[in-house]
């Protein structure tokens, strides 16, 4: 696995990630890689058009449109002139959630807001899986944290009846999956606990 010593790549850019600035949250959103072109560009239409700017930023000069759109671009080029590919972490991570649908967990990652939300989607896709023992989540906060961090935090849950023992039994699988894909995983075995994974997520912005 890479050395975890230094930060994001991003950090090295005009324009560090942060939850703080404007610039800054625009590189988080293109370093967590959600969202495409098009997506962030209807954010920054949605941002300008209700107003919302000067109260999320209120120590910033407010921007218009194609400003803020110029600014992206700008973002975006700095982020993929020094993420030119997916980190070996970050491959390793996809691979491996992709496969435990395989072992009766679903996965939703990336897709809520908060825990409640990225729970609710999991269950969702959990019922849509034949033979699932239940599911597991990460919200947009946590891949920010985790662009910010390098720390991944994973929210587990069973399906239904014994929930601590079916949410041990989901863990369980999920720390087995992601350690054999050559990941850690931080858990104590509470079922109350989400699971922490220290790892670099760098990936190329998707253009379209």
């Amino acid at each position: 696995m890479p050395s975890m010593t230094s930060r994001h790549a991003a950090f090295s850019t005009p324009y560090p990630p942060s939850d703080s600035t404007f610039a800054g949250s625009l590189m988080l959103q293109v370093a967590r890689g959600l969202d495409d072109l098009e997506d962030l560009r209807d954010q920054l239409h949605d941002l300008v058009a209700t107003g919302e700017f000067p109260r999320l930023y209120p120590d910033e000069p407010e921007l218009a449109y194609d400003e803020a759109v110029a600014l992206l671009d700008r973002v975006v080029a700095a982020h993929d002139a020094v993420v030119t590919d997916p980190s070996p972490a970050a491959l390793a991570l996809v691979e491996a959630l992709a496969t435990l649908p395989t072992r009766g967990v679903a996965v939703s990652f990336g897709a809520a807001f908060d825990a409640g939300e990225g729970a609710q989607l999991g269950y969702e896709e959990a019922l849509r899986l034949d033979g699932a023992i239940g599911y597991v989540y990460s919200h947009t906060q946590d891949l920010d944290r985790l662009v910010l961090t390098d720390q991944l935090a994973i929210g587990f849950s069973g399906m239904s009846g014994r929930l601590e023992e079916e949410a041990v039994a989901v863990a369980g699988t999920v720390v087995e999956v992601l350690t054999a894909a050559g990941l850690t995983v931080d858990w104590d075995g509470n079922p109350r606990a989400r699971l922490v994974v220290p790892l670099r997520w760098e990936w190329p912005f998707a253009t379209g």
